[in-house]
């Protein structure tokens, strides 16, 4: 039985996104087997096979149980995206509400379904190296054209709220600006008025306090002579 790496493809199958789009997604897989006893054991009772069976008997079927486990993991995978994510207009970038998928293509991404594939496929004898998607479009082509005009709508939407806030703040700084302006002016000429109260009144003592030694020295200065 030969431990060399194996890549098979997986033939354009419908599966469903996490925003319910049916994809036709084509993939490949590559493995290779581990434990040639445990893979040739298992498939050869799986096969119904006594004694020892060859690897012309058991590849094909061992082959078929990782392209079915490969299969399902990518199912899982595809179910987890969202595809309306992945249509942005050229130049323009979405800021989804939702934490945003990384992508049917991203290959971090993709080494979920490894993982997923080798928690049984190790069963057997055999580890999955990598799943990758070659090729994902909507089952219905119509959809591609509805999903492309709403991402366009969302970006669109998204600038004109992007720029009412930006209006909004730019008032709203205005509104303070002039508050603190008048606020100064109203310090300043309170201040003013305060200082010229604050100086006529100093001049009006300083008036009185003259007059009144005055008239201690001269009693007679408003009123006349003493009588006699």
């Amino acid at each position: 039985m030969s431990e060399k790496v194996q890549t098979n493809d997986i033939p354009p199958t419908v599966l469903q996104t996490g925003d319910n789009v049916l994809l036709a997604v084509a993939a490949t897989v590559t493995w290779n087997i581990v434990d040639p006893g445990l893979a040739a054991r298992l498939a050869a009772q799986t096969l119904g096979v006594t004694g020892n069976a060859g690897g012309d008997v058991v590849m094909p079927k061992l082959r078929e149980n990782v392209m079915k486990q490969a299969l399902a993991s990518l199912s899982e995978f595809v179910g987890s995206q969202r595809y309306s994510e992945t249509l942005v207009p050229p130049g323009q970038e979405v800021k989804p509400t939702v934490k945003k998928s990384p992508g049917l293509f991203c290959p971090d991404a993709l080494a979920t379904s490894v993982q997923h594939c080798n928690q049984i496929t190790l069963r057997y004898g055999v580890r999955v190296s990598s799943v990758n998607i070659i090729t994902a479009q909507p089952a219905d082509p119509n959809l591609t054209v509805q999903l492309a005009a709403a991402a366009v709508a969302a970006a669109a939407a998204e600038k004109a709220e992007i720029q009412a806030s930006g209006e909004a703040k730019a008032k709203l700084i205005e509104a303070q600006a002039d508050a603190d302006a008048e606020r100064t002016r109203a310090g300043g000429a309170k201040d003013a008025a305060d200082t010229l109260e604050s100086s006529e009144l100093a001049k009006t003592l300083s008036r009185i306090q003259r007059v009144g030694e005055a008239l201690r020295g001269n009693s007679t200065l408003f009123f006349g002579a003493s009588a006699s």
